[in-house]
């Protein structure tokens, strides 16, 4: 038998990587009757949450794993959990960051703006070992007390109004060596960040999660000491 080790996968196909999206509820009432005219939603009472289906108006959503591939035997399968446990705080639990990626794009498309609005993210940036006990929920990552929250604009902001920057290229090289540093750093294995995807667009938001599943995985071929910094320096 051999002892290699075994990547954890989605039924969808992606890496497993935890992920947690944290929206503001603006109108909860209404927030819940949208809910349940989505055919994809459906509520569990064993689990005080929603379960976001891969069915309904989801079942248009493409993963490297289609829906036609699916044995009829598991489906529906769960693409997140939705839990509203706060009056004005709703979070999606899923297990991959394509899905988040997704997850973000079709609530944001079939809920108006005035009902909820993406904050912010939490992931874990580590792959796992097939099999694993999983929770309904991913309270074991993102309630612990090692989320690291990060937020690159607002430091990027602090460095532009530093003090003693007199010269424009001597902010510019500053700045670049301290962003070079930065990405030189090994990642929290738990993080939250803010998401700007109004600002943004989803684009900024899938290339920083893209490169932690580049880092994650290298990692978890045992190449330790990669960072984003690797990442970036081999794109050509």
């Amino acid at each position: 038998m051999s002892n290699e080790k075994k990547l954890l996968l989605t039924v969808t196909g992606e890496t497993f990587h935890p992920a947690r999206i944290y929206y503001h509820v603006y109108d909860r009432k209404k927030l819940l009757s949208l809910l349940g005219t989505l055919k994809c939603m459906q509520f569990d009472n064993l689990h005080t949450r929603w379960v976001w289906l891969y069915e309904g108006e989801a079942k248009q959503l493409k993963f490297k794993n289609p829906y036609s591939s699916i044995p009829k035997a598991q489906r529906p399968i769960v693409l997140g959990s939705l839990y509203l446990r706060k009056e004005d705080e709703a979070f999606i639990d899923l297990r991959s960051f394509e899905r988040a990626i997704k997850a973000i794009l079709f609530f944001d498309r079939n809920i108006p703006r005035n009902t909820i609005k993406v904050k912010d993210i939490a992931v874990v940036n580590k792959c796992f070992e097939f099999p694993i006990k999983l929770q309904p929920n991913f309270d074991e990552f993102f309630e612990s007390g090692d989320v690291v929250s990060n937020d690159p604009e607002a430091m990027l902001d602090k460095i532009s109004d530093m003090k003693g920057f007199a010269a424009i290229k001597e902010k510019f090289t500053n700045l670049m060596n301290i962003i070079e540093n930065l990405a030189k750093e090994k990642l929290p294995e738990i993080e939250r960040f803010p998401v700007n995807y109004y600002e943004d667009g989803i684009d900024s938001l899938e290339t920083a999660l893209r490169m932690r599943d580049i880092v994650a995985l290298e990692h978890w071929k045992g190449n330790n000491n990669f960072s984003i910094f690797d990442v970036v320096k081999n794109i050509k």
